[in-house]
């Protein structure tokens, strides 16, 4: 069962997966090409930190992220803690 309480969710880069969606919450704010991947970094909020997403070049083309772009985040793993 998740913990009761005050949580946070830790999740490493390659974990999140941004899609591309019109009415999504997230902004995509800097695009970061290194050999066969790419580095986002995602706007979910006025204060909060950037979130960084990581992928593969391939899959980055297919989805047809770009700065500026509106899309959803959900996560394909991590850690949740409790009273963190």
């Amino acid at each position: 069962p998740p913990p009761a309480g005050a949580a946070h969710a830790y999740l490493r880069p390659h974990e999140i997966i941004a899609e591309p969606d019109a009415e999504g919450t997230a902004l995509v704010r800097f695009v970061a090409l290194t050999g066969p991947s790419v580095r986002l970094e995602v706007e979910t909020g006025r204060d909060t930190p950037l979130v960084e997403v990581e992928m593969p070049k391939s899959v980055y083309v297919e989805r047809g992220l770009k700065p500026g772009m509106r899309v959803s985040l959900r996560s394909t793993g991590g850690q949740v803690l409790s009273g963190a």
